[in-house]
């Protein structure tokens, strides 16, 4: 008796065993633990198997805020599928922080555009001449001692705002010091005990510091404590008249209220062909690569742009 193992490549399901003796085929038989048996005939046999690719299912999970359509319900390995992604109007896919929009950010969460946009104060940024409508908003927060820069004279503009980055302006903004040095509140690069203790954040996040991820940490600075404790920031602001009590409370009910966020999942298959083997002949082998496409569609920001935090219908810092 000769006992076969079939097994199909990831990606595949077993279809078809044969066994031939010339041109008489030999009877096999499957056993309880899922190998195949034939009893050699008196002569040489030639075993051949056929597998099938297996039909992937492919599952979208409805998002808020847009569409996203696959171009087929099912796909093997190896093929492409194509997304469609739409965001409703006002909307776009969600993407990396850079510095220039961490620190727009943090202007406009403090009312202070129309001041940053004024400002003419000077700053030793070498790297922003080619981006003119950020200057001001660069010279501000320099001269209110809200961004560093990445180094004496260059801002980073392009580059990713890290989540410490934007914490330690955030802590900034509460009046809170820093160094490297061990003589200030904390250490800019390392700035998540202190925003633990300030309630901005839980836990840094797990991978890269997405624009929902800043605007998270903004709303929850907004309930922040000062340094010295005597106010939180929101307080602060309504006492700038950046936006009033009501319209505050009118948000915090909103968020109670609950909010949903959508997110896009399409799952598919991976692998290639399959093999058999026995003790009197092999099967073939089969192969073949994983790739996947897809198209997005959505309205890039302008330069200029960054997302706001709309504390009420009526306001936005």
């Amino acid at each position: 008796t000769v006992t076969l193992t079939v097994t199909p490549d990831e990606g595949y399901k077993f279809d078809k065993l044969t066994v031939m003796n010339g041109t008489t085929q030999v009877d096999v038989t499957i056993t309880t633990d899922g190998k195949y048996t034939f009893v050699m005939p008196a002569g040489n046999v030639e075993i051949s198997a056929t597998y099938k690719a297996i039909d992937y299912t492919i599952t979208i999970t409805p998002a808020e805020n847009g569409t996203v359509i696959a171009d087929k319900a099912t796909a093997n390995m190896g093929e492409t599928v194509t997304l469609t992604v739409t965001p409703d109007k006002g909307y776009e896919l969600e993407k990396n922080l850079t510095r220039e929009q961490g620190v727009v950010m943090i202007i406009r969460l403090l009312g202070k555009e129309k001041a940053a946009l004024a400002c003419e104060e000077a700053q030793p940024f070498a790297d922003l001449g080619n981006y003119a409508w950020f200057v001001p908003y660069a010279a501000y927060a320099y001269a209110e001692g809200i961004t560093k820069g990445v180094s004496e004279t260059a801002f980073g503009y392009g580059s990713e705002m890290t989540e410490a980055m934007f914490l330690a302006m955030l802590l900034r903004v509460l009046g809170y010091l820093d160094a490297n040095d061990g003589s200030a509140d904390f250490v800019w690069s390392d700035p998540f005990s202190l925003a633990k203790t300030a309630k901005i954040i839980n836990a840094p996040v797990n991978g890269t510091f997405t624009r929902a991820a800043m605007t998270e940490r903004c709303w929850n600075a907004l309930s922040a404590l000062t340094k010295d404790q005597k106010q939180t920031l929101a307080e602060r602001l309504i006492g700038d008249d950046v936006f009033t009590k009501e319209q505050k409370d009118e948000a915090d009910q909103t968020l109670m209220g609950g909010t949903a966020a959508g997110g896009v999942t399409s799952s598919g298959g991976s692998s290639s062909g399959g093999t058999s083997s026995g003790g009197a002949s092999s099967g073939g082998t089969s192969s073949g690569s994983a790739s996947s496409g897809g198209t997005s569609g959505s309205t890039p920001m302008k330069p200029n742009e960054t997302p706001r935090i709309p504390i009420s219908h009526g306001g936005t810092p």
